[in-house]
């Protein structure tokens, strides 16, 4: 007996193919068949849907969109161009005659070829339709290709159309736009060339005072000689003082020629802006109101360099600036290279304290003029960040109730100053001191504002649980923070006047410490050193050598 030779695949593919299409043919034509298929079939879809195999077009990323939008642009093309074909089919087939049919034999050919054969696959994101072949055959033997299908789209037609008189107007608008950057390039290579002989010009032709009188002149018939004479003598005149003004390099002798050429008849006869070439602004406003010639006005400088130390001295102090403690904390001038100091206070607080203190009568200006380089003002990059709770709690007291003006005073200084007599005395601060033991505080509480609460702030320092991420364990840590609060007028004062002994106390033990600094400072000896030492809590120094 022969062996039978085995089917290849695709002979295997071709039968459950043929098999499909009977089955779904079945279906189709059985109604409650048909009926119970699409039920399954919206439940398996309603099931992908809920296990995200299918997605709506809501939930695909950017890039699936566009992709799937496309698909559906493509499937609606063909499906505008197969009606379209269909459509032209009907009105080229010729009217059958009573030998080849009846009239229900015709409706019977055109409900068959209505009822072309479209494939509806469903792709999971969406759903794409296309032909069984190529060409679309009929019962008429009639057959529309490609090809035709193409040179019968009305859409293809009207857009190919458009698209070509877009271009037009695009090429007609691109040809306007090239003569007119020709013209603008040609026009700016004229003024170049214009602006180019124009400099060439004034570098080879110097003004003189002929050409000058010339210019003036220029348009003007019939003048006379004499005339002509006058402004060619004031020419040379102006030329000449020019120069010799351009010459001068000594302040000295500057303002003595200022003061020969000026005078009240110059301003008189508003002729002052053409002496400006050899009469700066700046000599004829200093030198307006001197009369003598010979004298010159200089600055009495004798006493600037002790002044200068003065001032020094007084910055350099601990009580009006800190030293920097960072080893890139410093600044370089002239080649002089310091540590940075940063100013504990304002320069307008400064200067009060510093005339207050030497008695000394010195302007702002001067005072900001004579502060070393390296005493500098604090900035935000390198704010403080390790401040006196005590200190900055009282001054924030302080400055809710000067707000709301029931306290004259706006800072912490201010409180010292009313308090004491003099804040850089020991005795004052201690309170034992006979004409200021007995200030206080003025407080001007309205009556409306008696139970009106107002808003203030304090640094506390409160307990925290966190899990540590090394151990994975809850630890305690503490963590001060600047709360803000709400109280009555007189409980802020109350606050207030119990922190205010132990700030004045604490002033004092300041005031006490850079006194007794100072005065380790004057009296070092040849063989002694001075060490200010700044530490945080965890940090420890150790001797190099140790028993």
């Amino acid at each position: 007996m022969a062996r039978t030779k085995k089917n290849s695949s695709e002979e295997i593919r071709k039968k459950k193919r043929e098999c499909e299409k009977r089955r779904r043919e079945k279906i189709k034509n059985n109604p409650e068949r048909k009926e119970i298929e699409q039920i399954k079939k919206h439940e398996l879809y309603k099931n992908a849907k809920k296990k995200g195999i299918v997605k709506s077009i809501k939930d695909l990323s950017n890039r699936e969109k566009r992709v799937q939008r496309k698909k559906w642009k493509e499937n609606s093309k063909r499906y505008r161009e197969k009606r379209q074909a269909l459509k032209n089919l009907r009105k080229n087939t010729p009217p059958t005659s009573s030998d080849t049919g009846t009239s229900d034999e015709l409706d019977e050919d055109n409900s068959q070829v209505e009822a072309i054969n479209i494939n509806v696959e469903n792709n999971g994101n969406g759903s794409s339709c296309s032909f069984n072949n190529n060409s679309i055959s009929t019962k008429l033997g009639t057959t529309i290709t490609k090809e035709n299908r193409n040179a019968l789209s009305r859409q293809k037609t009207q857009g190919r159309k458009v698209m070509l008189r877009n271009r037009a107007k695009c090429y007609r608008t691109l040809g306007k736009v090239r003569k007119e950057n020709s013209n603008l390039k040609r026009q700016l290579d004229m003024y170049k060339k214009k602006y180019y002989r124009l400099k060439n010009k004034s570098k080879t032709e110097k003004d003189t005072p002929n050409s000058n009188v010339n210019k003036l002149l220029k348009g003007v018939k019939n003048v006379p000689q004499e005339v002509k004479k006058h402004l060619l003598f004031g020419e040379v005149i102006k030329q000449e003082l020019t120069n010799n003004f351009q010459a001068l390099t000594d302040c000295k002798r500057k303002q003595a020629f200022a003061k020969v050429i000026k005078g009240k008849m110059l301003k008189k006869y508003r002729l002052l802006k053409f002496a400006r070439s050899f009469l700066p602004y700046s000599l004829w406003k200093k030198q307006l109101h001197s009369d003598d010639i010979l004298c010159y006005n200089r600055k009495n400088r004798q006493k600037i360099p002790e002044l200068r130390k003065l001032v020094g001295k007084f910055f350099i102090a601990d009580e009006n600036s800190r030293l920097a403690p960072g080893k890139k904390d410093t600044i370089t001038r002239n080649l002089r290279k310091k540590q940075k100091r940063y100013l504990n206070a304002t320069m307008k607080t400064l200067h009060k304290q510093f005339k207050k203190q030497h008695d000394i009568s010195i302007s702002y200006s001067t005072f900001c003029k004579l502060r070393p380089f390296w005493v500098v003002p604090q900035k935000l990059a390198e704010r403080n960040t390790c401040l006196c709770v005590l200190h900055e709690n009282m001054n924030l007291l302080i400055q809710a109730l000067w707000r709301v003006n029931i306290l004259k005073e706006s800072s912490t200084q201010n409180v010292l100053c009313t308090m004491c007599c003099d804040i850089r005395k020991e005795t004052c601060l201690n309170r034992i001191c006979q004409s200021c033991n007995t200030n206080k505080l003025l407080f001007n509480v309205h009556p409306e504002k008696w139970n009106m609460s107002y808003p203030y702030q304090q640094w506390t320092t409160k307990k925290e649980e966190r899990v540590s991420e090394k151990t994975k364990k809850t630890i305690l840590v503490q963590r001060t923070l600047k709360q803000k609060m709400h109280a009555k007028p007189h409980e802020i004062i109350t606050k207030l006047n119990i922190l205010l002994p132990k700030f004045i106390n604490h002033s004092l033990n300041i005031l006490h410490q850079f006194n007794e600094i100072n005065e380790l400072k004057r009296n070092l000896q040849e063989h002694e050193l001075l060490l200010h030492i700044d530490f945080s809590e965890n940090y420890c120094y150790k001797y190099p050598e140790e028993a």
